[in-house]
């Protein structure tokens, strides 16, 4: 009801006649309350039933079954990328905490995150694609002659790039953070007073300390690499879970098909990702907190 026009008007077209259009509104179930309607979805919900899409004449969960795996390919590699690449750079800037490796991190992280990722995939397409000749401008596979993982890897390499920039940014900026904040603890000094190499200082001992509080950001970042791979698989033309693909890019909504713009789980897969990092930050802060050594209580109580 949010959306302009009527559902059974736009499916009818020229057949909307009032008593088509009433007839059409009761199998719909469209002719009952909002609330009462909304329920119904919800129950439906839960039990797997995301509607039938009126522009496509097929459930939309199957839609979502048949698209997600390309969406989970490109959100999973982007993911991949801005964790390792993220968690690197943090690292490095880090260690080298005013120095030219920081400044250089710290200025490439800044423009990552102000570059909106749909500019830098045209841009990206523009240089890469279409004036070096690279690599292919869009698609999944090649049109002919493709299929292949090699295929599938060659297309893969700028939308997930263009789409892990801004992660990568938050997650570096972040790890920086929490491994300065380690590397300034009394068991990081003591043990390099021991002698043990900064290399092992570094990974074996800062990093998996430091590692409590990147593993939230990640978390975070997962989901919102998903959401955000919508705009990348329009400028890349990757095969989409978004409803604008459906008409070759145009939006669903002025035929108001409901059932397939209500198909949108990066909110749902956002929260899940969430409560899932939580939990995971709850056991592992308990093992790291584990690993800080502890007080020796005969020399307190003396």
């Amino acid at each position: 009801t949010m959306i302009p026009g009527h559902p059974a008007t736009s499916i009818l077209g020229s057949y909307a006649t009032p008593e088509n259009v009433a007839r059409l509104n009761a199998q719909l179930g469209l002719d009952r309350p909002l609330v009462q309607r909304y329920f119904i979805w919800l129950g439906n919900l839960l039990q797997g039933d995301l509607g039938r899409s009126f522009s496509l004449n097929r459930p939309v969960i199957d839609e979502i079954l048949e698209r997600f795996n390309a969406t989970l390919i490109l959100s999973g590699l982007a993911f991949v990328i801005c964790s390792v690449l993220g968690i690197l750079a943090g690292v490095i800037s880090a260690t080298r905490q005013y120095g030219l490796a920081d400044k250089l991190i710290t200025f490439s992280v800044l423009v990552g995150i102000s570059v909106p990722s749909f500019f830098l995939g045209m841009m990206m397409i523009l240089y890469f694609a279409v004036t070096l000749r690279w690599g292919p401008a869009s698609g999944m596979y090649a049109l002919y002659g493709g299929g292949d993982l090699p295929d599938l890897l060659h297309h893969l390499v700028m939308p997930a790039t263009a789409l892990a920039v801004v992660a990568t940014g938050v997650v570096a900026r972040m790890s920086r953070s929490a491994m300065l904040e380690v590397l300034r603890l009394d068991f990081i000094r003591t043990a390099r007073a021991k002698g043990v190499r900064e290399r092992r200082v570094i990974t074996r001992h800062a990093l998996r300390y430091a590692i409590v509080s990147i593993l939230p950001v990640l978390g975070l970042q997962a989901g919102f690499v998903l959401s955000g791979a919508v705009y990348i698989e329009i400028v890349f033309q990757w095969p989409s879970m978004d409803p604008r693909s459906d008409c070759g890019g145009c939006d669903p909504r002025p035929r108001n098909d409901k059932p397939a713009v209500s198909r949108i789980i990066q909110p749902t897969v956002v929260e899940k990702a969430t409560m899932m990092t939580d939990q995971r930050f709850g056991t592992t802060s308990k093992s790291s907190s584990e690993m800080l050594p502890r007080p020796d209580r005969r020399a307190a109580a003396i």
